[in-house]
């Protein structure tokens, strides 16, 4: 269930990629973002299987770790891409305002 919500989400991504709404949000990012979680989901069913394989227990784990790096990495990536595109206009501002500019707030 939660694997055809993933691959409608990453279909509502690939066909509404040129709204401005979406394209704020970097569609590149969240279509990485659904394949990792596309190919985490079926890690756990995969480890439980009733087989007595070590390549198979290794496919899950795989298939669990790859997922989560492409996910959150790429959640990780989006952030970091946000901050240093926001955070110089922060430092910009910062370095214009004096010590003697500032109101004094202090009360006794």
């Amino acid at each position: 269930m939660s694997e055809l919500l993933v691959v409608s989400g990453l279909i509502a991504v690939v066909v509404l990629r040129n709204t401005p709404r979406l394209r704020r949000a970097s569609p590149l990012f969240i279509g990485i973002m659904l394949v990792g979680a596309l190919i985490a989901l079926p890690a756990p069913l995969i480890a439980y299987l009733e087989v007595d394989s070590v390549a198979v227990c290794m496919i899950g784990v795989t298939m669990w770790h790859f997922g989560f790096i492409l996910t959150f990495g790429s959640l990780f990536i989006k952030t970091y891409r946000v901050r240093m595109i926001f955070g110089s206009s922060v430092k910009k501002l910062r370095k214009g305002i004096k010590c003697s500019d500032r109101l004094d707030n202090t009360r006794v």
